[in-house]
């Protein structure tokens, strides 16, 4: 099936790669279908894109490329809703904010995909050191 993209323009996707988010995100919880997009084969970003509203994308990347020591303590409920218990399956990311501060991610609110349930789920994390806007290396504000 072909969708209009915020980045890419019109692109043909597989309908079997559509990864729904029972909950949406934050701030976008009637968004329920996504499609992960490689940017390039070379880039740590990805691109997570709605499937019913072109105009609604975000740039994620690996919390592990932002802060390598990177830890999450999640409730086995939260990972309920992803239908599969094989932590393999799962794969966990940060959205990412571009700014005129900067290029930022969201530690806080990561994004788990599972790839083998093709479902999602953005958790907040609790009693976290992280935050909303935490800076990526080589992408600072350049004072």
């Amino acid at each position: 099936m072909v969708i209009a993209s915020k980045f890419f323009g019109d692109i043909e996707i597989n309908k079997d790669d559509i990864i729904y988010f029972e909950d949406g995100l934050l701030g976008f919880e009637d968004v329920k279908k996504f499609v992960l997009i490689d940017i390039s084969e070379k880039s740590s970003f990805k691109c997570l894109q709605s499937v019913d509203r072109n105009e609604i994308a975000f740039i994620i990347i690996s919390p592990w490329d932002v802060e390598e020591n990177y830890r999450m303590d999640i409730a086995d409920e939260e990972l309920s809703s992803l239908k599969d218990a094989d932590l393999s399956n799962l794969l966990v990311y940060s959205i990412v904010t571009i700014s005129q501060d900067g290029m930022t991610a969201n530690l806080i609110g990561p994004v788990i995909l599972n790839m083998k349930t093709k479902m999602g789920k953005q958790v907040v994390l609790n009693d976290s050191k992280y935050n909303t806007k935490h800076v990526i290396k080589g992408f600072e504000k350049k004072e």
